[in-house]
């Protein structure tokens, strides 16, 4: 399910394609599947490979893989990252998988803005090849 049609809802998660940026360096990630409306119990690590404005590209540490549609919570855990990022919640669904073992397309369903301005200046901070 990608959302809810209708004339009162006409709700549905953007599946626009944009581009995922490489960063100079993957963002530590702690993760939990959510179970309904309740967080799941195997806290698990992984790591932020690519950024867009709206999606990622998350590697996980863990064997058990994440099931298409599965909801996330995830926690920044990089040294680096302001308190105000890694005391912030992120919520996420996986839409995809990622071409590779492990890896899977994440679209982004609430940030707090410190998290999306940090984020951006993640993917902004990244050297760009001279043309």
């Amino acid at each position: 399910m990608a959302g809810i049609g209708g004339e009162r809802y006409n709700l549905s998660l953007s599946t626009e394609d944009l581009p995922l940026e490489p960063l100079d360096q993957p963002i530590p990630v702690e993760y939990v599947a959510l179970e309904g409306k309740q967080v799941g119990t195997q806290q698990s690590q992984g790591y932020l490979e690519q950024l867009s404005a709206k999606t990622a590209l998350l590697h996980i540490k863990d064997d058990v893989p994440l099931a298409l549609l599965t909801n996330l919570k995830l926690a920044i855990t990089a040294h680096q990252a302001p308190e105000a990022v890694t005391q912030s919640d992120i919520y996420a669904k996986v839409q995809q998988t990622g071409g590779r073992d492990k890896h899977y397309i994440i679209t982004f369903t609430s940030r707090s803005p410190v998290v999306i301005s940090w984020m951006n200046q993640q993917v902004a901070n990244v050297p760009k090849p001279a043309l």
